[in-house]
């Protein structure tokens, strides 16, 4: 079947449902907080998990731009070098997630970002991924957020903050897809018009 863009443009904003922080400082368990931790104190390592549930999107769209929010809760200043970044996991995480158990991620499919700005959030574009998981929804595990720049630390906030306004979110910008009202006819390249093969 032939599909032509519809005239229905659309704006979904889906909050982060599960987040969780793990560190080699406690490589047997989690932390479960008010906010997430990414970075690496020279010392410790600490990755953070987000999780977002895309059942709501419809499946015939097309996504024109999909934006993960993230809002600081510490570091408002500039300095471009310091970046962080997000990988899709392939495996799920849990509370039960830890340093020593963490879930595998796709390594072949990162997104930088540079955090350290004077703005209070930062905003990554996650088109690709979004619509990897839109079109393949059981592949959606959840994000892996990390940092390999020595000596910087940053906070944002999680699922479990008491200002819901911290809370990450995914803002997916859309349209739906309608099909075609085409007329069939038959046809034929020798122009046999006792053919009943169709025609598009």
């Amino acid at each position: 079947m032939s599909l032509l863009w519809g005239d229905k443009m659309a704006n979904i904003i889906i909050q982060a449902v599960k987040s969780l922080t793990v560190t080699n400082k406690y490589p047997d368990k989690s932390l479960n907080e008010g906010i997430i931790t990414i970075g690496s104190d020279n010392k410790n390592n600490y990755y953070s998990y987000l999780f977002f549930d895309v059942s709501s999107i419809p499946s015939n769209i097309v996504i024109y731009s999909a934006e993960l929010v993230l809002f600081k809760t510490n570091h408002f200043f500039n300095n471009i070098e310091q970046k962080l970044s997000i990988s899709p996991l392939i495996d799920y995480f849990s509370t039960h997630t830890t340093y020593n158990n963490a879930p595998n991620y796709d390594h072949y499919s990162t997104i930088n970002f540079y955090p350290l700005t004077s703005k209070v959030a930062v905003t990554i574009n996650v088109t690709n991924m979004v619509s990897a998981w839109i079109k393949n929804r059981p592949s959606n595990k959840g994000v892996i957020i990390y940092g390999r720049s020595k000596g910087t630390i940053v906070n944002f906030g999680s699922v479990k903050n008491d200002d819901t306004y911290l809370i990450p979110f995914i803002k997916v910008h859309y349209e739906h897809l309608s099909p075609n009202k085409y007329n069939k006819k038959l046809c034929r390249p020798d122009n046999d018009k006792n053919c009943d093969e169709e025609c598009i």
